[in-house]
């Protein structure tokens, strides 16, 4: 199997550090966070959960920078091509704030970097 090089590797390892921050932060301390952004501060554990599995993609991410695992890469970006469509659909529905599109863009933003370094070396 082909591993890709210097340039995706770059963007998994960026994306794995930006999920390590998020979800430790979801998980350890969520509301200073969450006030950041206008949404209520968490009163249940369902937030913890969600930094559980923000964790979880973080250490997916880390793997794919550590082999250059292309496998891992391409599904990263077409899982974070689908979260505006998720949280499009829930503020749509009223269950969330508009600012939690802000979320869904670093995520398109990412997948498009991982793609173009993927396109450029062939892999994608």
């Amino acid at each position: 199997m082909t591993a890709a090089g210097a340039a995706p590797r770059r963007s998994s390892i960026v994306w794995a550090c930006y999920l390590l921050l998020l979800g430790t932060t979801l998980i350890v301390g969520p509301n200073p966070l969450l006030g950041l952004f206008g949404i209520a501060p968490a009163t249940e554990v369902w937030v913890r959960v969600v930094g559980m599995f923000v964790l979880f993609m973080s250490y997916l991410n880390f793997h794919a920078w550590r082999t250059g695992s292309v496998e891992v890469m391409r599904l990263g970006v077409q899982l974070r091509l689908t979260v505006p469509l998720f949280f499009g659909t829930f503020v749509a529905l009223g269950w969330m704030q508009p600012v939690l599109l802000l979320f869904a863009a670093v995520d398109v933003a990412s997948a498009l970097w991982t793609h173009a370094t993927l396109r450029a070396e062939g892999l994608a």
